[in-house]
């Protein structure tokens, strides 16, 4: 899942680490956290990656 996640964030910015959570949060989801490197306008690559879907999986994202 990591190695997809990649692949699929790789052509905004260069992706630095990807860290996919074994547990669950507290609403029963899955979470992870991807780092990226060179971003200028974070706001703008949220809303880009907010609109992905990978398989049947719809992304979250915020930014922190």
């Amino acid at each position: 899942m990591e190695s997809m996640i990649f692949g699929k964030f790789k052509r905004w910015r260069r992706v630095t680490q990807v860290f996919i959570s074994r547990r669950l949060n507290s609403k029963g989801q899955s979470f992870g956290f991807v780092r990226f490197q060179g971003v200028s306008n974070a706001q703008d690559l949220k809303i880009k990656l907010d609109a992905i879907w990978i398989s049947n999986v719809k992304l979250h994202v915020n930014i922190d």
